[in-house]
């Protein structure tokens, strides 16, 4: 399947996203880094590409967490101009 975007609204998507994490409580976005890191470690040391289910289960926890403290308007900023970029 091949997608092709707008550059311009993919920067302007990117670029609010990063605005929407500057929001986060720094304590949440350091727990997604360790629950990621734990998954990557957990995958190389079973010989996987793909980390076991339940350490996936822990980086998706953590981002909601994450994601639960961003402020609204800018996730709703971000969310807009994420499904904007096709078109």
């Amino acid at each position: 399947m091949a997608l092709s975007v707008n550059p311009g609204k993919a920067i302007f998507a990117v670029d609010a996203a990063l605005e929407a994490l500057q929001t986060a409580s720094l304590s949440d976005l350091a727990a997604v880094v360790k629950a990621a890191e734990q998954a990557t470690t957990a995958a190389i040391d079973a010989g996987l590409l793909i980390p076991p289910n339940n350490s996936i289960d822990d980086v998706v926890d953590a981002a909601a967490a994450a994601a639960g403290g961003v402020n609204a308007d800018a996730l709703s900023k971000f969310s807009k101009a994420a499904t904007e970029v096709n078109t």
